[in-house]
């Protein structure tokens, strides 16, 4: 089992001794490290690793297609190779400072060109689907769906069911999980996948 900062990354509600029978791990830091194996770092390894094989194509294919849909010319003009290379043989502090500000030397490479309020701003956002306002309203929905699960395998029902109830009463943060275990119940329960 891999570790991140000393934890384990698997998450509570997946069920990791049934995976391992399947002889699944949890190997994404070593695949990175794998895949990048000059990278020291665990900022650049993963810029590396995002750039290559997650996200960024997919981020890209939307991209064209949606500027296509409404006649819009689009640019990505940080996108070059050049770039990237140079964006990756930068130290960390470089690309992450201290106070957890991304993309930190061109922001001060930009300060005196834009204004400190664009360039000091931490509530930038992608366009985020509205999927916690979905679910609240849903909720007695996705109670069902999560305890119709007993059966679908990999999951533990119960845990991915206390901390829907956790995130509803603001205990923890809404994030990407509960719509995807509910995708997962829902497939695997169309499709009577078993282990």
């Amino acid at each position: 089992m891999c570790g991140i900062f000393g934890r384990d990354p698997s998450p509570p509600w997946l069920d990791m001794e049934a995976l391992g029978e399947r002889d699944v791990t949890c190997a994404m830091q070593d695949e990175r490290a794998r895949l990048y194996p000059g990278c020291k770092d665990r900022v650049r390894q993963t810029l590396a690793y995002n750039l290559t094989w997650e996200g960024l194509q997919m981020l890209l294919r939307h991209g064209d297609r949606n500027s296509m849909a409404f006649s819009v010319e689009s640019r990505v003009p940080f996108l070059t190779r050049e770039m990237a290379e140079f964006c990756l043989s930068l130290p960390e502090e470089y690309l992450i400072d201290m106070n957890w500000r991304t993309k930190s030397v061109f922001r001060e490479a930009m300060r005196g060109l834009v204004p400190d309020e664009i360039l000091d701003r931490r509530d930038k956002i992608g366009f985020a689907t509205p999927e916690r306002d979905w679910l609240e309203v849903l909720s007695p929905w996705v109670e069902e769906v999560l305890a119709s699960a007993r059966d679908i395998p990999y999951l533990k029902p119960d845990t991915a069911r206390t901390e829907w109830l956790a995130i509803r009463k603001g205990e923890k943060i809404f994030d990407w999980r509960v719509w995807r275990w509910i995708n997962y119940v829902r497939w695997a329960s169309l499709f009577r996948v078993e282990v």
